[in-house]
């Protein structure tokens, strides 16, 4: 992925949800650092650091009703545990690791092993925790994807969360976008619930040989 592209994911990542969400990106620890560090970035960071950034993130941007549904991929916000992710990986031999203390970072997960709410293989998969090893924020990255590909993954992805969750609270999917490049091809939506974030984006990077979607979900309770 182009240094451009990235800069410009990790932007919309931080607009939407603070840190947290920037962190789980490939050149969102660079973002940071180019806007002056952030206190909560790095291998050195721990949920407990990482948890008040999370909570911050999440004041000023929550809806006022609670999600009619809450979907993760098949994994259930503050009740998966850390144990529960580790059991998983073994079970479905998806390889995962402890980037840092509160986030496991999972490579080359397929479909399959991510139920049936799962739209093609996620290059990445990044789980955070709480300070009680409570899934709180999962984010999936795609990337290398054809045009085609691209406006596939997005438009599935984008009808799924519709038919569980209902309409967005901002912004809309428009796959048409994904025939440009650079910032002009980037597409999000955002839903803000009480209890609950959720957020899709997509663009096409570099050349336009790379397209790349990403999901993210968070917990919205305190």
């Amino acid at each position: 992925m182009s240094k451009r592209a990235t800069i410009a994911l990790g932007v919309v990542a931080l607009g939407a949800v603070g840190v947290v969400g920037a962190l789980h990106l490939p050149g969102g620890r660079g973002l940071l650092a180019r806007a002056g560090g952030c206190p909560v970035a790095g291998s050195h960071a721990t949920a407990a650091l990482v948890e008040p950034a999370r909570h911050a993130a999440l004041a000023s941007q929550r809806g006022a009703a609670d999600a009619p549904a809450r979907p993760a991929l098949g994994f259930e916000l503050d009740r998966t545990t850390h144990a529960d992710v580790m059991a998983w990986a073994a079970r479905e031999h998806v390889a995962c690791e402890d980037v840092r203390d509160g986030l496991v970072q999972c490579s080359g997960v397929p479909a399959a092993a991510l139920g049936a709410g799962a739209d093609g293989a996620v290059e990445v998969l990044s789980l955070g925790f709480d300070t009680h090893a409570r899934l709180v924020n999962l984010s999936t990255l795609r990337s290398h994807l054809s045009e085609q590909a691209a406006k596939a993954t997005l438009h599935d992805v984008a009808s799924r969360l519709e038919a569980q969750i209902g309409p967005p609270a901002s912004g809309a999917v428009d796959t048409s976008r994904l025939a440009e490049v650079g910032a002009a091809s980037l597409t999000s939506l955002r839903y803000r619930y009480r209890d609950y974030f959720a957020e899709v984006v997509a663009m096409r990077a570099g050349d336009g040989s790379e397209g790349v979607v990403r999901e993210h979900y968070m917990s919205a309770r305190d």
